[in-house]
């Protein structure tokens, strides 16, 4: 400032720098907190919502939520190892150990899934592991075309399946392939709307970008 002692320029800008460090970080501690009441509530159209519009704070959770919300699990496994090795947070770490063993009893390891909370030093050797796995494979091919496999672009997350109705009306006239499909994560069921059908990730990507410039929708690539 213009005719400001040095000594006294110091004294003023000093203050004002912890103010906006500390409230930076007050927001970062509480969104975390916000983050894990949304996660133990499972309320995942929320989550993917913020997820959606880049309002995640913190990159661990940004990594764990992108890790959680992969509808394939030979991908989401390693991102959740991945995300466990980058955070420091304690609390997301054990949120992260619980979500990896959901995964492993989902497939029939029961007893794995139990050590995998319960015993510190074999997840901790499970972690090592799949992380030399990664480094020193190649990147795993991608998946042969399945009949039952299809892509699509999902616009919309509704807690209601009248409201997914309501919504793929709109883009039925343009899009008659639009859907709406019924999801779950946990204990909680919710519907969205999907334009798709499509047999390969680049008719997807095509259709993603048609309705961005046609529509101004930013949607995002799915696979069911």
């Amino acid at each position: 400032m213009p005719g400001m002692p040095k000594l006294m320029f110091i004294r003023f800008i000093t203050p004002l720098c912890f103010v906006l460090i500390f409230g930076i970080g007050a927001s970062l501690i509480g969104q975390e907190e916000d983050l894990a009441k949304l996660y133990r509530e499972q309320n995942w159209v929320e989550l993917e919502e913020l997820v959606k519009e880049g309002l995640i704070v913190s990159p661990d959770w940004q990594a764990f939520l992108l890790a959680a919300l992969e509808p394939e699990a030979d991908l989401a496994v390693p991102r959740m190892f991945a995300a466990y090795r980058q955070s420091s947070n304690e609390q997301l770490r054990r949120i992260i150990r619980e979500r990896i063993s959901q995964y492993y009893a989902a497939q029939g390891y029961y007893e794995t899934a139990r050590r995998i909370v319960e015993d510190e030093p074999f997840f901790r050797s499970l972690a090592a592991l799949k992380s030399d796995r990664r480094s020193s494979s190649a990147p795993p091919p991608p998946p042969n075309n399945r009949s039952a496999a299809y892509f699509g672009v999902q616009l919309g997350a509704f807690r209601l399946k009248s409201g997914a109705e309501k919504e793929k009306k709109r883009y039925q006239e343009k899009y008659p392939n639009a859907v709406v499909l019924e999801k779950s994560r946990g204990s909680e069921r919710f519907y969205v709307v999907v334009v798709g059908g499509y047999a390969s990730r680049n008719e997807a990507e095509q259709a993603k970008k048609e309705l961005k410039n046609q529509l101004h929708i930013e949607g995002y690539i799915i696979q069911y």
